[in-house]
């Protein structure tokens, strides 16, 4: 008989990775794969980033965008210290490509670079998820995109409770996945960082 008790909290991962390795959580979901004693992380989803742009934009005519794309173009990053993992990921991306950006705009949420976006203040890339398609809103893909990664997180144990097992199993299956709004889905094989 399972039973389970869930609450729902959003804090920085460190601050999860902290309470389940002192045992106050026994399970958390983020995307920081910064390695903690004692914790196993998971792979359990990915998203692939994409370029949005305001109708109209230039953008709207490619059927990829390069880094080099950009070169011209008043990009709005997203700049957060508590998340520098995705954030290093999308301006690795821009300096492969030998692109240097130089923001006039930045935000550190992924709602407001897509507002900003809309009412044509510039563009970014963001996690697919986060690029709702609307009239007001170009989505393109990138070439060779950064992906953030998504982790199951828990605690080393010898005996692992039912209950957390039967998440991760349900977590790690994919069954809760549903098409995103291109038609593709995100499944991928489990990988475990320990």
């Amino acid at each position: 008989d399972l039973s389970f008790d869930l609450r729902v909290s959003a804090r920085p991962p460190r601050d999860i990775d902290r309470e389940i390795r002192d045992g106050s959580s026994d399970v958390g979901l983020h995307s920081d794969p910064t390695l903690v004693k004692g914790l196993v992380k998971d792979v359990f989803y990915e998203e692939q980033f994409v370029a949005i742009a305001p109708p109209g934009h230039r953008f709207e005519h490619l059927d990829i965008v390069t880094a080099k794309d950009f070169r011209e173009e008043e990009v709005i990053p997203f700049r957060d210290v508590t998340y520098a993992f995705s954030q290093g990921a999308t301006e690795g991306w821009f300096a492969q490509g030998g692109v240097e950006i130089h923001p006039r705009l930045v935000s550190n949420s992924l709602l407001a670079i897509r507002g900003f976006v809309e009412r044509g203040a510039g563009v970014a890339i963001i996690p697919r998820e986060h690029a709702v398609q609307s009239p007001d809103l170009v989505i393109r893909p990138i070439e060779n995109p950064p992906v953030r990664r998504h982790y199951f997180v828990t605690r080393v144990t010898p005996y692992e409770n039912a209950n957390v097992r039967a998440l991760r199993s349900y977590a790690l299956s994919g069954a809760w996945l549903r098409e995103s709004p291109v038609g593709s889905p995100h499944r991928r094989e489990p990988q475990r960082i320990a």
